[in-house]
């Protein structure tokens, strides 16, 4: 029966499980949810943009944001958890 992404085994999740691989080895959808979560509201609220420079790491970034997000090929599948 194909997953969430529409195959079999997904190459980027956890043999018998809809989960991407993670840094954090977690295997439950909920629990990963809610570390992506507060993760990200950490990460928010230390943010600080500088709009005073702009120079070749910022476009280099800028340009691998750009290929991972429109580029759907890229990793074999659609990029689903963004």
């Amino acid at each position: 029966m194909p997953d969430k992404y529409g195959v079999e085994h997904d190459l980027y999740c956890y043999p018998d499980s809809p989960v991407l691989i993670n840094f954090l080895n977690i295997r439950n959808e909920a629990l990963l949810e809610e570390a992506e979560t507060e993760f990200s509201l950490v990460r928010a609220s230390e943010y600080q943009p500088s709009f005073e420079v702009f120079d070749l790491n910022h476009l280099i970034h800028w340009m691998l944001f750009f290929v991972l997000i429109f580029n759907k090929e890229f990793l074999n599948h659609q990029i689903n958890n963004a």
